[in-house]
């Protein structure tokens, strides 16, 4: 029997369990149940994202459409009331729309600025045709513009509110929408159906200020700082319903709602296209305002414009401008002169504040003189490496610093004001800071180092530079110089009409002062300018300025001749009311014993001499001081508004010259005639009037010395035109000692407020004001330090003052705008020849050879301090014809939805 192998035993299967079968299946579904979960929570929180990514961009963009908008709207505001004069050019039938909306006016009140909105070619019915279109001018939006009368009735007057419908920004699908409303608002466009008692306006500048004008310092602080923002915005007053017992919602401030000067301009911008589908047609049936609301995004913005009439600059002026050492301009300045081939002829001439201050300074300041030939090495580096005109190189800037050793690094390190460029300031503060550690200049550091100027030049230029801008800065009167005070020759910026290659150009025929440097405009146009944000430093060929081109003739001064209705003024008999501690005296020309007085006074080399009758300690009011007065007045009050009369036909170019005499009193040119008013007038023609004669009766030369005036001083003809011509001898006004302004005796607030807009309005006239010598004297302790500054020539003027042209020396404070009117040409009467560049606007001192004729550099004294400051809120005194402005408060900025 055979044998058979049989394998080892295996163990039998165990059996599955009925239990268990179900588990895999449970996990499987579970894991999908969590994946899928997961994938819808992802799903769900991608397509949020996504949408949050989408309206975020939408509200972005929308914001910036908004914004676009706005921008728009403001250049359009700009252009129709300030005039478009460079696409009037060579289109005649289109000229009148832009020509601007101009006034006489000098105050816009509640109904003149609704007049200018609404009338006949007005501000509406411009900004209708521009964003309409015209022939010459297509807006590149092209949208329609409408002129919708909301039939509104608020104090009887209608509203008229602009719409602009839907204009497309791009190719996106955003678009806005504006309009623009002049208040005052009825409740339906207020922010809530509170009207103007809203809490929307209890900020500034609408609201009350903060602080305490009686509290500690911080808190006066404050509120003057509150005070500011509404000043600025022209909102003077709490915005709100008027209450009917008069109550106010903060002491001293009236309440009341805004008026027709204010416009506000809402923009509305979308973003989200409906792209053709009917769901987003609100004209289809298929028309779903859910999804719509879901596609677009809307976004608003508001802000209110003022309407006012200002002249935006510090100086303007259509003769050339000289601005001296120890002169600080906050402010625009605009200049028409173009004969820059004439010798001295420069639109505006700006001597440095620094120069002349120690002879190591002005090794790199200097421009090329007898004493530094090839020029001071900083004052080079500006020549060749600054590249807009501020006198500055921006460290910032690579191509500006390019040449300064150290590069970037080394120019940082030069930075001492730490401000961002390089400026004189920056070597000034180096040179003169005798501790470093502290970097600053005390009072005592400026005066020691200053070696090559007398103590009072130094102390006034410390006490200037320490006191510049508004009294709440940081470092404002703290007695040190450095980086706080924010130094800049001029705070604004500079135009001209001349082209900068006409200026060089002229310098290149007669600017060469014997240096080894070819002659540069920057050798003459000196100081650092720091323009506002945006604006360039230095402007040439601007048109600009023919918006504000102001000759004499511009100026009607009938309403002043009105008010001068007191005490008529001859030289021939004594006037005046002689009231409290004024004793009065009056002494007739021919009755004088002194010499006669030198014009211009005090000059050393005067061209003409006036024996005048003198008026001392008297009181006038409301003066008119008649043709061929040309009187003295010593220490006298003159109250309400003083007006000089003259004759209008002084346009015989002898007219200067008849009469004029030497200083032993013989005729300068006893064989000159003049016509006036028909009749030829010679030298010796009325012999019953003693040095009165020839055309001297004809003008009016006046002096006055150490008076006060609680009103402003006007010139013109009995009918309150202007003359014929500038006449500079005759028609002169000098004011010298310690002249004084002081508005606030008004009898009335409308009185205040008429006189504070002009202190002296003297549009024909050529006007001295202070010392051709000195400018002040200083006072010293025991051991002879010195311990401040004592002027005997001090003026504090404000709102607009005008002439003819005008001299400022001494210490003189202007808040406002300075205006002189004439335009000198070479060869036309009164210039002779080519002088032209002799006729000047001048403040501070110069020398005879830079082209001031008149004056000499003072030999003791000092240079004294003169401050310009700009000041958009004062008005303009009445008969200026001008151009007027809608200006964006930006404080006022408000965003919204839809």
């Amino acid at each position: 029997m055979s044998s058979v192998t049989r394998p080892p035993n295996r163990p039998a299967a165990t059996p599955l369990d009925a239990r268990r079968r179900g588990v895999t299946a449970v996990l499987a579904m579970m894991f999908l149940l969590i994946f899928g979960s997961l994938a819808a929570a992802m799903a769900i929180v991608s397509q949020g994202n996504l949408r949050t990514a989408d309206s975020h961009l939408k509200i972005n963009r929308a914001m910036a459409v908004a914004e676009t908008g706005m921008d728009l709207m403001a250049y359009r505001l700009e252009q129709v009331t300030q005039g478009d004069l460079g696409e009037a050019i060579d289109m005649d039938d289109e000229a009148d729309l832009f020509s601007g909306v101009r006034t006489s006016a000098g105050l816009i009140d509640d109904g003149a600025a609704y007049d200018l909105w609404t009338k006949t070619n007005g501000i509406a019915d411009k900004m209708v045709n521009v964003l309409t279109g015209h022939p010459h001018y297509v807006d590149p939006l092209g949208s329609p513009f409408v002129k919708q009368d909301l039939g509104v009735h608020r104090s009887g007057n209608t509203i008229h509110q602009l719409v602009v419908p839907a204009i497309a920004v791009g190719t996106g699908g955003q678009a806005f929408s504006a309009t623009m409303t002049p208040h005052d608002l009825p409740a339906d466009l207020q922010p809530s159906a509170l009207g103007y008692d809203d809490p929307f306006y209890d900020r500034l500048p609408y609201g009350p200020p903060g602080g305490d004008p009686n509290g500690n310092s911080a808190e006066r602080n404050q509120h003057e700082l509150d005070m500011r923002i509404k000043r600025e915005a022209g909102i003077d007053f709490i915005v709100g319903e008027t209450y009917d017992d008069g109550s106010s919602r903060a002491d001293g401030l009236e309440t009341r709602p805004l008026d027709a000067r204010f416009v506000r301009v809402r923009v509305t911008a979308y973003d989200g296209a409906l792209n053709g589908d009917p769901r987003y047609d609100p004209d289809s049936a298929q028309y779903d305002a859910a999804l719509t609301s879901q596609r677009r995004v809307y976004r608003s913005i508001e802000m209110d414009f003022r309407l006012d009439k200002t002249v935006p600059y510090a100086v303007l002026s259509r003769s050339r401008i000289m601005i001296g050492r120890n002169v600080s301009i906050e402010g625009n300045v605009g200049s028409r002169f173009n004969e820059t081939d004439k010798e001295n002829g420069h639109p505006v001439q700006v001597q440095s504040d620094f120069l002349g201050l120690n002879s190591a300074l002005d090794a790199q300041i200097s421009p090329p003189s007898a004493a530094y030939p090839a020029g001071g090495t900083f004052h080079n580096e500006i020549v060749t490496s600054d590249i807009d005109g501020d006198n500055r190189l921006a460290i910032d800037n690579p191509t500006e610093i390019q040449d300064w050793p150290g590069g970037e690094l080394g120019a940082r390190s030069s930075d001492a004001d730490g401000d961002g460029y390089l400026t004189a300031f920056d070597l000034f503060l180096a040179e003169f800071d005798n501790n470093p550690i502290d970097g600053r200049v005390s009072q005592s550091e400026f005066i020691s180092n200053a070696d090559q100027v007398n103590d009072a030049t130094a102390t006034q230029l410390f006490f200037l530079l320490d006191a510049a801008g508004v009294e709440q800065r940081t470092g404002y009167e703290d007695g040190y110089i450095d980086g706080d005070d924010r130094y800049a020759k001029i705070s604004g910026r500079v135009s001209i009409t001349a082209s900068l290659a006409d200026w060089n150009a002229g310098l290149n025929s007669w600017g060469d002062v014997g240096g080894t440097a070819t002659p540069d405009y920057k050798d003459y146009f000196q100081g650092a300018v720091r323009p506002d944000f945006g604006d360039n430093a230095l402007t040439t060929a601007d048109p600009d300025l023919e918006r504000h081109n102001f000759d004499q003739h511009s100026f009607d001064t009938s309403s002043f001749h009105a008010l001068a209705d007191g005490d008529v003024i001859d030289g021939q008999s004594d006037v005046g009311s002689n009231n409290g501690s004024l004793a009065g005296e009056f002494v007739l020309a021919a009755d004088r014993t002194d010499d006669p007085e030198p014009v211009p006074y005090d000059a050393e080399y005067p061209y003409d001499y006036y024996e005048r009758p003198i008026y001392r300690n008297k009181e006038f009011i409301d003066a008119r001081i008649e043709v061929g007065t040309n009187a003295l007045f010593e220490n006298c009050r003159f109250i309400g508004v003083t007006y000089i009369v003259v004759d209008a036909s002084n346009y015989d170019e002898n007219f200067n010259y008849v009469g004029m005499q030497e200083s032993d009193g013989t005729d300068k040119h006893p064989d000159f005639d003049a016509e006036v008013d028909g009749t030829t007038v010679t030298t010796d023609d009325d012999p019953s009037r003693p040095r009165q004669n020839g055309t001297k009766r004809f003008g009016n030369n006046i002096r006055f010395h150490n008076c006060k005036f609680e009103g402003p001083v006007v010139s013109g003809t009995a009918s309150g035109t202007q003359p014929a011509g500038f006449t500079h001898v005759r028609n002169k006004v000098t004011f010298t000692g310690k002249t004084q302004f002081d508005f606030e005796n008004g009898t009335t607030e409308d009185e205040r407020r008429l006189y504070e807009r002009s202190s002296l309005l003297l549009p024909h006239m050529s006007v001295e004001m202070g010392s051709f010598n000195d400018g002040a004297t200083t006072t010293t302790d025991i051991d002879g330090n010195v311990t401040g500054v004592t002027s005997d020539e001090e003026l504090k003027l404000s709102g607009a003052v005008v002439a003819g042209l005008i001299d400022m020396r001494g210490n003189i404070e202007l808040r406002g705008t300075l205006i002189t009117t004439f335009e000198p040409v070479s060869g036309v009467a009164p210039v002779q020849g080519d002088t032209a560049p002799q006729f000047n606007t001048t403040l501070g001192y110069f020398s005879q050879g830079q082209g001031d004729l008149e004056a000499a550099l003072p030999t003791s004294g000092g240079l004294g301090q003169i401050r310009l400051i700009y000041d958009p809120t004062l008005a303009l005194p009445d008969g200026i014809d001008g151009p007027v402005e809608l200006r964006p408060l930006t404080a006022t900025y408000f965003e919204s939805g839809r």
